[in-house]
């Protein structure tokens, strides 16, 4: 945009290349999100946003949830908005069987999040649960379990202090929930394990020896090993 203006880590989807920027931190400029032809980089459409990318956008077929303080799902044939969930701030979404889980603030609400799952037919919410300060987790689903973070606050300044837990997906029921260990991050997921940086609170020894990335049973919340 000939400014100074950041954009976030390119998508491709399909035969485009989705590029979203911020908004100019030295001028007006809003925020917009380029589309590119994949082969030749040609820009195809530039469509302003109405805030900035404040997630991960996450493509489903021929659909576009778009985290931008609010959740927008947009139909990518004509870039026209379906539908929206209103907050005060939205995080990444997963999708997956017919929901859609977020992490969001809600409307009015500046000091707490919920976890929101909706879903996708009749756009009605299911399910939701408070997950503590506003911190807007990733949440990510395998299978019919959510795994998600509850933030319980920190007062160092942009720390986390979050504890990891599992839903069902159908009914929001918790599944298990682990406070001896503090994840930095949302996991990721293999073979029936969650892997994340965090620090084990039952550790023995040095500090610096209960930090580091771990390993933790998905069925059960299970702390498995710890590599500092």
């Amino acid at each position: 945009d000939n400014v100074l203006n950041e954009n976030s880590t390119p998508i491709v989807h399909g035969d485009k290349v989705y590029v979203f920027s911020d908004e100019g931190f030295i001028s007006n400029l809003p925020a917009y999100m380029h589309i590119l032809d994949k082969q030749t980089g040609n820009l195809l459409q530039k469509v302003k946003l109405p805030y900035q990318v404040s997630g991960t956008p996450v493509f489903k077929g021929n659909r576009l949830y778009l985290p931008a303080k609010n959740l927008y799902e947009i139909d990518l044939e004509n870039i026209e908005i379906l539908w929206k969930l209103e907050a005060n701030g939205v995080g990444t979404p997963s999708v997956s069987n017919g929901k859609l889980v977020v992490n969001a603030i809600p409307s009015g609400q500046t000091v707490s999040s919920e976890l929101f799952c909706v879903d996708m037919n009749s756009k009605s919410i299911l399910w939701q649960l408070n997950t503590g300060t506003d911190t807007l987790w990733s949440p990510l689903i395998v299978q019919n379990v959510v795994f998600s973070n509850y933030d319980k606050g920190s007062s160092f300044a942009f720390s986390t202090n979050a504890r990891l837990f599992a839903l069902d997906l159908s009914s929001g029921d918790q599944l298990w929930y682990n406070e001896d260990v503090v994840i930095d991050h949302s996991p990721a997921y293999s073979n029936g394990h969650l892997f994340f940086r965090g620090h084990d609170l039952n550790g023995d020894g040095n500090t610096s020896e209960n930090v580091g990335l771990l390993s933790m049973d998905a069925n059960t919340g299970e702390l498995l090993w710890l590599n500092p």
